[in-house]
């Protein structure tokens, strides 16, 4: 995703088929890796076998969930208290700001620092992109805003945070973070999500259903209904 939103923005080269289009049509392996996985080496037969199950829906839904043990579990859960609480304390720095600002000001903290960051930088390198050109390049004009509306996942969270804090009664919860993290995937490269009322409701409210052609949804009850709109039955 990273890479092909530098390509398509900052190198205005053509941008090959997305993520969810490689995900939905060739499988999750070929989706993040770009070619076919490698195959033992037995009879064709065995092999078209192994090629048909790693290209299984369910295989692709249970890596961008990301399967984990109990501990790790444990761990994340941990980590959401935390960023729960530097979230409210940014919350109430920011809650001064005008929501174009808090939106920028969001944007270039996540491109400049921590993970997200080293990963970009990352990208960068692969891209043969000199960090620094870039960084000066996306302090430019519409640049932010054009970048980062092709990294769907922070675009999504982003969002969907800044929607939240419209309402100062709106608490900020320790599941938060991770309902980013599954959101930013989830509503980007899903055809239908279901969620807790709030997120629906902003996922709706705020236009990011009808960008991604996701059907977002607060209520299983609602589910045979999509599901017949999307063909399934």
């Amino acid at each position: 995703e990273m890479a092909r939103a530098v390509m398509k923005v900052h190198q205005s080269q053509p941008g090959e088929l997305s993520h969810r289009q490689l995900l939905v049509g060739r499988g999750m392996h070929l989706a993040i890796a770009g070619k076919e996985p490698p195959l033992p080496d037995v009879e064709p037969a065995a092999q078209a076998l192994v090629r048909e199950v790693l290209s299984e829906p369910e295989l692709s839904v249970a890596a961008l969930m990301n399967v984990v043990d109990r501990d790790t579990i444990a761990e994340f859960r941990r980590r959401d208290e935390e960023t729960a609480e530097r979230v409210k304390a940014i919350r109430e720095l920011d809650s001064k700001l005008d929501r174009r600002e808090k939106r920028r000001r969001e944007l270039t903290n996540v491109l400049n620092n921590g993970s997200y960051a080293a990963r970009l930088r990352g990208v960068l390198a692969l891209c043969n992109v000199d960090a620094d050109q870039f960084y000066k390049w996306l302090g430019e004009a519409d640049h932010l805003d054009r970048f980062t509306d092709e990294l769907h996942g922070l675009n999504v969270s982003t969002t969907l945070m800044l929607a939240r804090d419209r309402n100062p009664d709106h608490e900020v919860h320790e599941n938060d973070g991770r309902d980013y993290a599954f959101l930013g995937v989830a509503i980007p490269y899903g055809n239908i999500v279901v969620t807790e009322n709030s997120w629906a409701h902003f996922a709706n409210a705020t236009g990011l259903a009808d960008k991604y052609g996701t059907s977002v949804i607060a209520r299983t009850s609602e589910l045979p209904e999509v599901l017949a709109q999307q063909g399934c039955i």
